[in-house]
């Protein structure tokens, strides 16, 4: 959960600190054949595996400044333009491809925003910011409201088991530190990363649905 986008505090390649910017390349090296087996070799397989790797880009400076980078959502929107640009003359209809990324979207964005606001009154902690928000705006884009909705709520299961796992952490941390450190979370409390849950989520979907999930 964050308040803006940014990448200040993480330098590097595209942000990214070398070692995890190389992890890049066995990442996707992984994640290219299962793509390609599901989706085919086509322009779908090339959007998604495209989108993932700016998700992994995006996950990898979230959970290392709370940040989803700015120039990360131009990415995917860029990759997005580019898709319906290409697959236009191959014959998919604009009439219907733009409405159902703009329904997609808001569909998407708004329940969320206006569930993280009555949560967030309710709990008294942060809710969604900025960015993640726009993250759920341009899975609206490529999956449209059915497929999108389906990533926002592995999304929400994904974050709810790393908050577990977060507090699991926490305790064990604070039950052995006796004396020999702060116990500390990784985080801020009542704040985490979701960017990670958003791109697992949206890999697991692309992988269940196939084809159909961009079509």
């Amino acid at each position: 959960m964050h308040e803006a986008t940014g990448a200040q505090g993480c330098s590097g390649v595209l942000g990214l600190p070398s070692r995890q910017a190389t992890a890049t390349f066995p990442f996707m090296g992984l994640l290219l054949p299962l793509l390609v087996a599901r989706l085919g070799p086509s322009l779908a397989c090339v959007q998604v595996a495209l989108l993932a790797f700016v998700l992994y880009w995006a996950s990898v400076v979230d959970v290392l400044v709370r940040r989803i980078p700015d120039l990360a959502i131009m990415a995917a929107l860029a990759i997005w333009v580019a898709g319906l640009v290409i697959s236009w003359p191959l014959g998919r209809p604009l009439g219907w491809e733009l409405p159902r990324a703009v329904v997609g979207s808001f569909g998407i964005v708004v329940p969320a925003l206006l569930a993280s606001l009555f949560v967030s009154r309710a709990s008294g902690r942060p809710g969604l910011g900025g960015g993640d928000l726009k993250l759920f705006l341009v899975v609206g884009l490529y999956f449209g409201l059915h497929w999108g909705a389906a990533v926002v709520v592995t999304s929400c299961l994904l974050g709810l088991l790393q908050e577990m796992l977060r507090v699991v952490w926490e305790r064990s941390r604070v039950s052995g530190a006796s004396g020999h450190g702060s116990g500390r979370s990784p985080w801020e409390p009542g704040t985490f990363p979701l960017c990670p849950a958003v791109s697992c989520a949206t890999v697991i979907v692309a992988l269940v649905g196939g084809a159909e999930v961009l079509s």
